[in-house]
Formats: structure tokens, C-alpha cells, sequence
């Protein structure tokens, strides 16, 4: 959820279009796998307190490379629960987007995720097509969301002396997440 360092190795596994596939294919097992689970209302997130309303499931909340387990090329598992969440399903695809597409700019994509060029209209389609979904219309509005909810996750957080989050803040990370957002909202695809 916080800033990512290193794992250029992981990052390389999802920039092949093919990886890119068994990242999106890896999720929505994740997603069936859990669909029919309905937490306690009494059940506290990082986030919230509640079960899954309809519609929802029990959310990862936290998918990038970095916490997928690998096998080689092929992700296996996951790790990393923290941030996991009753939303709909489309919080972890627009999640996955935001670092699979990457909705990102030029500079970093290059430099920070590995990736040699941005294309991400076209690996939009491919990991929707992976996931067994049609891409949706509005996909840049679901990843601004996505990173509007992560961003008050991470204040609500700092706010009561959480770590990392608290670190986070002070180091001026919610100006980063800021910068997110605006290009996300201003991404024409």
C-alpha cells in the first residue's frame, strides 16, 4: 500500500503481456476462491468494520507483484493481508491496473516499474480479457477511487499512530498519492 521499493525482479513478471495473463487469471481464483466466504459483522479491517455486503467479497486490498508468491513465472499465492477489506471485486482488478496497466507516467514506468514502453490501454484489455471480464468504460474513474480509498486508508491510519502509515505521512507520502490521483483523472484512454 506504502512506497514501493525494489523488486525489479517481480516487477519484470507481469511486464510480458503472457505475465501479465497469469497475474490477472491468479486474481480472479483468488476472487472465486473467496466469493462464497461471509465474514462476521463484528469483523474489523484496516479499514472498516463489517461483512461483505452484496455484491462484495473479501478484497486482497494490496496487489502488486510485490505480494504475489512465485514459482518461477507463475504466481502461486499471495501474501501481505493487511489492507484486505470486504469491497466489490472491482477495488483488486482497479488495483492491480493502477501497477499492471500501469497508471503511471512515462518516467516512471520506465525508470520504477520496468516497464520499456506505456501502453496502457492495451494492457488494460488484456488483463480484463484474463480476468474473464469486458474492460470497463470507466476504468480510469474505478483506479481514481481505488487510489482515493487507499489515500484515506493511509491518513485514517497515520492519524492514530499506525505504522508504517504514520512514517508514511510525515515523510510527505500523501503528496505522492495526490500526484496519483491527478494523473489517473487526467489519463485519456
Amino acid at each position: 500500500m506504502g512506497p514501493r521499493k525494489g523488486g525489479d525482479e517481480l516487477w519484470a513478471k507481469i511486464v510480458p503481456e503472457q505475465g501479465l495473463r497469469r497475474w490477472a487469471r491468479f486474481l480472479r481464483r483468488y476472487h472465486d476462491a473467496v466469493a462464497e466466504y461471509r465474514p462476521p459483522g463484528t469483523s474489523v479491517w484496516s479499514s472498516v468494520t463489517g461483512r461483505c455486503a452484496p455484491g462484495q467479497l473479501v478484497c486482497h486490498g494490496d496487489l502488486w507483484p510485490g505480494n504475489g508468491v512465485w514459482r518461477g513465472d507463475e504466481v502461486v499465492g499471495l501474501i501481505d493481508f493487511d489492507h484486505a477489506r470486504p469491497a466489490s471485486p472491482l477495488f483488486d482488478i482497479a488495483y492491480a491496473l493502477e501497477y499492471a496497466a500501469p497508471f503511471r507516467d512515462d518516467t516512471t514506468c520506465v525508470r520504477w516499474l520496468r516497464y520499456p514502453h506505456h501502453r496502457t490501454a492495451r494492457r488494460i484489455e488484456v488483463s480484463c480479457d484474463a480476468y474473464g471480464i469486458a474492460a470497463p468504460n470507466d476504468v480510469a474513474d474505478l483506479v481514481a477511487d481505488q487510489q482515493r480509498s487507499v489515500l484515506a486508508t493511509v491518513r485514517q491510519l497515520a492519524r492514530r499512530s499506525v505504522e508504517p502509515q504514520a512514517t508514511w505521512v510525515a515523510d510527505g507520502y500523501l503528496d505522492e498519492l495526490h500526484r496519483r490521483i491527478r494523473w489517473t483523472e487526467s489519463v485519456m484512454l
